[in-house]
């Protein structure tokens, strides 16, 4: 019993030193990372970082930091590494940058050219990253997309992560985390799709009385194939991938049916596939009903025709840019059909009016 009470007594005093050990950082010494925006100069081999930041009671004293609205500022390092990057923001703003927080990762299409493998690696292995981020390429520089405009109460990571869920804008896009993006370009030998932003231009110069919310938008996804980017998909192919991916619910959009514009909302959709001899069979059943008034009473026969539409060419494209258009799909299903098997493919798609 003794023994016993020594050895807790040694416990305690061993666990009591500990607890001194863990550095503690002041919530006024962190620049807590909102949105990252990654370029890469292919001509310097460099780096260059586009960091959204909150920070408490900050003046933006450094010439590299923009101030905004809500304590939200924009810094601006580069690196020959995304480490040495990140090293210099810090040293640029006085704060240790805190990726943490970040809701959005948003990849410049020269980084994703040259460096996404590498992107990748530090991501993965950096134990400070929320993995639940989005992840999206900027059709032009990342830095576009990080720096809009910011609309009051909202920031830059928040306004692309509600975009990417379909809270607001098109709802259609084949949207990922981080996570998501990491495993589908792992397990597929560096294939898979990603959602494009762009920066659309205002009307009116004043952007003040303009929404941050109608700036960026995304059409269409990037094809990346063995880590490199390769090709584009339309707005059309992409809703496409997502029906062939399993992922379509719970979504708004305005499709192009025969009888004019529709605007319908999906509640569910199950593909499933089937391979008799060679002939691969893939069926769509849809749960979805009219957000506006239908014009035609036959809306369900031509929404189930567009989509089976959209589903062939999502496939077909994706086919001329690989033997095996499953690399870049998000279904386990299909990947148990060797591609070698398969010579003919039909797309069967069935619309249901959900019953309210």
């Amino acid at each position: 019993m003794k023994r016993m009470l020594q050895l807790f007594v040694c416990l305690l005093m061993l666990s009591s030193s500990l607890c001194g050990c863990l550095p503690y950082q002041p919530l006024t010494e962190t620049a807590i990372v909102e949105a990252i925006g990654i370029d890469f100069d292919e001509e310097e081999e460099e780096y260059h970082l586009t960091l959204q930041l909150y920070l408490p009671q900050s003046n933006g004293a450094d010439s590299n930091v923009i101030v905004g609205q809500e304590n939200t500022v924009l810094l601006q390092s580069k690196g020959k590494t995304i480490d040495e990057a990140i090293k210099q923001a810090n040293l640029q703003q006085g704060k240790n940058v805190d990726l943490g927080f970040s809701q959005a990762l948003v990849l410049g299409p020269t980084a994703i050219q040259y460096r996404l493998k590498e992107i990748i690696y530090y991501f993965d292995n950096n134990q400070d990253v929320r993995w639940t981020m989005q992840i999206v390429m900027a059709a032009g520089k990342a830095s576009d997309i990080v720096s809009v405009p910011l609309k009051q109460g909202i920031s830059e990571g928040a306004q692309i992560s509600e975009l990417l869920s379909g809270q607001i804008g098109s709802g259609w896009i084949n949207a990922k985390n981080y996570f998501e993006f990491s495993r589908a370009i792992a397990n597929h030998d560096g294939c898979t799709t990603l959602p494009t932003l762009s920066v659309q231009a205002p009307d009116n110069s004043d952007t003040e009385k303009i929404p941050s919310l109608t700036l960026i938008s995304a059409q269409s996804s990037a094809v990346i194939d063995h880590w490199k980017l390769c090709s584009f998909l339309t707005p059309e192919e992409t809703r496409g991938v997502l029906v062939l991916s399993n992922k379509l619910k719970d979504r708004e959009e305005n499709l192009l049916v025969e009888s004019g514009e529709i605007t319908v909302n999906v509640s569910k959709c199950q593909t499933s596939m089937e391979l008799n001899e060679k002939d691969l069979t893939i069926t769509a059943k849809i749960d979805a009903e009219p957000a506006t008034l239908a014009k035609s009473e036959e809306w369900m026969e031509e929404l189930s025709e567009t989509i089976r539409k959209e589903m062939k060419e999502a496939y077909l494209t994706l086919r001329k840019l690989s033997d095996d258009p499953s690399l870049f799909l998000d279904n386990h299903e299909l990947d148990a059909f060797p591609e070698e098997e398969i010579e003919t493919v039909t797309f069967i798609v069935t619309v249901h009016e959900k019953k309210a």
